[in-house]
């Protein structure tokens, strides 16, 4: 399915606060759309150590377990270390991811972006003040997204008419990506045969 859009807007957020009180966090959202979180745990000093698993398993220690929610449609952004390319793929994604683009791949929490990156260290800032001070803090989503600085990807203007969302059919992950044909995050399988069966079948309509 291919859609129009000029910018790739990489955190049209879920909205949401998290408060620290008490000794521990917790995060509110009433808004009406979807929404996803997973928490890593990260040193003090800002160091991303692992992937949590709420509870379940266990966590480096010392560290503070940061939520990170998604976007609007519950899709997280990816941001491949290697070629700096941009994408969003929903909660599916496992702990590998391969880059969708040039087929790098490494722990997903490589592949974090520069917001989630300042997100995540106004969280651990956010976390030891109030370990230190005993005093309730709350982060707003919404009002911290709006501080974010180049939260818009700009596309080349032949990128514009090029951003798709796809599901892939070995695995189910669904993605967004800049272009036409790319790997699975989670599998690495190609999407070229079935795009191009796509093309076909619009070709055979148009004759």
């Amino acid at each position: 399915m291919m859609k129009e859009l000029k910018e790739f807007e990489e955190i049209p957020h879920c909205g949401g606060k998290v408060t620290f009180s008490n000794g521990q966090s917790k995060y509110e959202n009433s808004n009406p759309f979807p929404m996803v979180l997973y928490e890593i745990a990260v040193s003090f000093n800002g160091i991303v150590l692992a992937r949590g698993n709420f509870g379940r398993s266990p966590i480096p220690e010392p560290s503070v377990t940061v939520m990170i929610a998604s976007d609007k449609e519950g899709f997280f952004g990816y941001s491949c270390p290697r070629c700096k390319k941009y994408f969003r793929a929903n909660h599916r994604t496992p702990e590998t991811i391969i880059c969708p683009y040039c087929l790098y791949m490494d722990n997903a929490l490589s592949f974090l972006t520069k917001n989630q990156k300042q997100y995540i260290e106004l969280y651990v800032k956010s976390s030891v003040e109030h370990y230190y001070t005993g005093k309730e803090i709350s982060i707003d989503f919404d009002d911290l997204v709006s501080q974010l600085e180049n939260n818009l990807i700009k596309l080349h203007s032949y990128e514009q008419r090029q951003q798709m969302f796809m599901e892939c059919d070995s695995c189910k992950i669904k993605l967004d990506i800049i272009g036409v044909y790319a790997s699975c995050p989670g599998c690495g399988s190609r999407n070229n045969f079935t795009q191009f069966s796509q093309e076909i079948n619009n070709i055979r309509e148009k004759v």
